[in-house]
């Protein structure tokens, strides 16, 4: 497609409900036949915006109800690579009350697979596999990652990682 930046087609079977939100929610026109998933990680016309915020939250989603305790892996949505894994060095109840008070998923340092997450001179963050992830915005607590549910709820890859 025209606006497709992806390095291929988004996964089936997205994890979190994520593959049943099949309308492109987005303030900008977008193919008709696009999922949130492909509008928000790899349409170009939507780069400046972000997927609804407390999608998480959303009855069909329900994000914290699916993690358990200890760490969880988030996966590239596109190609399946890890790139972050939370709660790291704090509890999920912390991990939680961050993604409350700014909408969308919230990583520390900590929490990023640096090998496979990058950030632009505009501070949009990618995978290593080029799919937009989110925003780099720091907060008063330090570093921060506000990344779109959408774009982080893969499968992990069947492939050998090639970085």
């Amino acid at each position: 497609r025209q606006y497709d930046a992806c390095s291929g087609a988004v996964q089936a079977g997205l994890r979190y409900g994520i593959s049943g939100r099949t309308d492109p929610d987005v303030p900008v026109p977008v193919d008709a036949t696009e999922s949130l998933a492909e509008a928000i990680c790899c349409d170009v016309r939507t780069k400046v915006y972000a997927e609804p915020q407390f999608l998480y939250q959303a009855p069909d989603v329900n994000l914290f109800a699916a993690l358990r305790d200890g760490a969880t892996t988030f996966y590239d949505s596109v190609c399946g690579l890890p790139v972050f894994r939370a709660p790291v060095n704090r509890t999920l109840r912390d991990f939680e009350a961050d993604t409350d008070e700014h909408g969308w998923p919230s990583f520390r340092t900590e929490e990023v697979v640096k090998e496979h997450v990058r950030v632009d001179a505009d501070g949009f963050v990618y995978s290593s596999c080029g799919t937009h992830l989110g925003s780099f915005l720091p907060d008063d607590k330090g570093s921060r990652w506000c990344i779109d549910l959408s774009c982080i709820a893969g499968n992990p890859s069947l492939e050998p990682l090639l970085v």
